[in-house]
């Protein structure tokens, strides 16, 4: 008894023993049962396929036989693949809705949202110190400007966050139930301002880098532009006025993505792809909220703008340098993010292509 007849009988005990115990998806169980019988007539009697190999020229049953299950093989992980992607988006998109709905019921006790056009939107984790200095300045921010409200992102923060969240903005809060990145955070503000048909959206870090004072001027500045999407860009006036509040190597990797756009999407402009200081219109807010890319978005949201036709611009702001935390993007961690956002611009890029 030859090893690839016994490999085979193994291979249909496992069959039999996946089907039965529920582990083997009914719709893949006919797949799987015809790819076995073939490659068990291939081992017992593999003439019995010369006609099919003869019939594509090809002149190696081996070749044929190793082409077959490739193909078949690389069929099913992307087709698992896709139902994976499908399955992540939808418990995303699940779990960011029932945030926002849990922070809308938190606000309802107060009528300020009603008589907000505006909604900063914080994404936040782990940001105990930042988060008594940034709250009242946000509070100042609304006091100030009425129309200007504001939501602070918890995403499933493991330090004081949440307790300091509860007992200083707790109508101004919403809370992740597990880790979902940026994206998650800035779906579950998405949701929570077109709930209240709000006219703008700002992103703005937790971390107190970004200038609360500068919200009201750049959305003049959307408002005036009729923009989509404007960026708050620390390298339009030059790198001088960013080098306090980046690193060398975040520079040379904005520098990087800033080339890759240029090359894979001509008519974007942006010196600053890296920027999470943005303010959004309802209209790109509700196609993020369709198209909203995976843990770190805000390059591949230009290369989404850019394929709905939004309208970009870039606006200049000094930024302040981090005082407290540590940036989610460092070490080892850098080039990984480079390379995954690398890999998705492209692939954007090619989506766009086909759909042209």
């Amino acid at each position: 008894m030859s090893l690839a007849f016994i490999t085979l009988v193994v291979l249909f005990v496992v069959y039999v023993v996946s089907l039965f115990g529920s582990a083997l998806p009914a719709s893949r169980a006919l797949l799987w049962l015809v790819f076995l019988l073939v490659l068990l007539v291939a081992t017992i009697a593999p003439g019995a396929l010369r006609p099919v190999a003869n019939a594509l020229h090809v002149e190696f049953l081996s070749n044929l036989i190793l082409a077959g299950a490739v193909v078949f093989l690389v069929l099913q992980v992307l087709t698992d693949a896709r139902a994976q992607y499908l399955t992540q988006n939808q418990l995303r998109l699940f779990a960011c809705s029932l945030s926002a709905e849990k922070a809308r019921s938190l606000s309802q006790a107060s009528a300020a949202p009603a008589t907000e056009s505006v909604l900063v939107i914080l994404p936040c984790f782990n940001e105990e110190e930042s988060l008594p200095t940034l709250l009242p300045q946000l509070a100042a921010l609304h006091a100030a400007h009425p129309q200007i409200g504001f939501c602070v992102v918890d995403d499933a923060s493991r330090d004081r966050t949440p307790a300091l969240l509860s007992a200083i903005a707790q109508e101004r809060s919403a809370r992740h139930p597990y880790n979902l990145g940026v994206s998650g955070a800035l779906l579950t503000g998405f949701l929570l301002g077109l709930e209240r048909n709000v006219s703008w959206f700002v992103q703005c870090d937790a971390d107190g880098q970004h200038p609360i004072d500068e919200i009201p001027r750049l959305i003049e500045i959307a408002e005036r532009e009729r923009l989509d999407l404007l960026i708050g860009s620390r390298f339009v006036l030059g790198e001088e006025t960013a080098a306090p509040s980046t690193t060398g190597m975040r520079r040379l990797g904005s520098k990087f993505l800033v080339g890759t756009l240029r090359v894979l999407f001509p008519r974007l402009k942006c010196t600053d792809p890296t920027s999470g200081f943005r303010v959004y219109s309802t209209k790109a807010a509700r196609t993020f909220v369709s198209h909203m890319p995976e843990r770190y978005p805000e390059p591949e949201m230009l290369a989404i703008a850019a394929i709905h036709k939004l309208r970009v611009a870039e606006a200049p702001v000094v930024m302040k340098p981090r005082e407290t935390g540590v940036s989610s993007i460092m070490g080892f961690g850098a080039p990984a993010y480079m390379f995954r956002v690398l890999v998705s611009l492209v692939g954007h890029r090619l989506r766009m292509a086909t759909n042209a």
